[in-house]
């Protein structure tokens, strides 16, 4: 069964890392077992600039290529940590976020 728990990675400074991943995470983790977890980045396109966009096909363009920008972006250090590393990813760009398994020592390095 495939658990998906939200880790946030917000990078702030000064703040212990587990502060910012989710305690079942942790748990689990403790247990040393590997689980499914999401990356929500702090940036999110910022999409505001279509309603200034006449036409319903043009402004989705707008929007999708916004999204798409943002995400290749904030991802590109996370994901080639992953692929460096081998393990497995899958990127979002709706929602700036990576869904990955690993340990709760990857988490951290995250």
């Amino acid at each position: 069964m495939l658990s998906f728990i939200l880790f946030i990675s917000l990078w702030f400074s000064g703040d212990p890392v587990d502060r910012h991943i989710a305690p079942s995470l942790l748990a689990n983790g403790m247990e040393g077992q590997h689980q499914s977890f999401l990356i929500l980045l702090k940036d999110q396109a910022n999409v505001n600039g279509a309603y200034q966009i006449r036409g319903k096909e043009a402004k989705g363009r707008y929007v999708f290529q916004k999204l798409q920008e943002t995400a290749q972006k904030s991802q590109s250090s996370v994901l080639d940590m992953l692929q460096r590393e081998g393990v497995p990813y899958q990127s979002f760009y709706v929602v700036n976020m990576i869904k990955s398994h690993g340990s709760l020592e990857l988490i951290r390095t995250l």
